[in-house]
């Protein structure tokens, strides 16, 4: 038992540890963010912090969000190619991915604005939602030409809560900051999807596999 509870504390005390090349990250700070960005997304950095001041006045008090002095940090990336975002429940942490893609089932969005709203959203709701109790592992390692970047983490919590639920709360942040809606694409998803009789089912959608339309629909639902 011993043993057991030294490993528990030596992973959660490497749980922050999130290290990355000190030659190429620069930072820019505001009053509740800090933005991370390399010399390929340093344009964007500026415009990150005040969008990210004006989500947090808009969906923290939605979400029920309390923690006025937590600094939440945000890095930018253009090494990977994806363009997406992610967010953390045991940390303060947004990750977006800036590289621009065409979203074949969505229309025309401020694409900055609608990922950054919704994976703030994840940050304020996951943290309400935090649990008491459960412990979980993760690490990974990239490598590229110019940097090693690493990521070594846990979480705590008690019950699994369904990915679907998680989107669902992330997309009505969106909604209510304005960065999202309901546009023919989605609307056209949804209603042949429904005359058709191909809606997901709650474990289908709590997986969050399948086809792009698949993976998609999950959001519309």
């Amino acid at each position: 038992m011993i043993k057991f509870t030294l490993i528990c504390l030596t992973i959660m005390l490497v749980s922050s540890a999130y290290p990355f090349a000190s030659n190429r990250w620069f930072y820019k700070n505001s009053q509740h963010f800090q933005v991370a960005y390399n010399p390929e997304t340093a344009h964007l950095a500026d415009r990150v912090l005040h969008l990210a001041e004006n989500i947090r006045d808009t969906l923290a008090s939605y979400f029920g969000y309390s923690r006025d002095k937590e600094i939440i940090s945000i890095v930018l990336y253009d090494d990977t190619d994806i363009s997406n975002g992610s967010a953390y429940q045991s940390r303060p942490l947004v990750e977006i991915f800036c590289r621009k893609t065409l979203k074949l089932w969505r229309g025309e969005t401020d694409r900055l604005r609608t990922v950054l709203s919704h994976e703030l959203s994840h940050i304020f709701t996951l943290d309400v939602m935090r649990s008491p109790f459960s412990v979980s592992l993760s690490a990974w390692w990239h490598t590229d030409r110019n940097a090693n970047d690493g990521d070594i983490y846990t979480w705590i919590e008690s019950r699994q809560i369904p990915t679907w639920f998680i989107e669902g709360i992330a997309q009505l942040g969106s909604y209510e900051f304005g960065a999202e809606n309901r546009d023919p694409f989605r609307e056209m998803l949804l209603r042949d999807t429904w005359i058709n009789n191909r809606l997901l089912s709650l474990s289908s959608m709590a997986r969050f596999e399948g086809t792009s339309r698949e993976y998609e629909l999950v959001y519309n639902q």
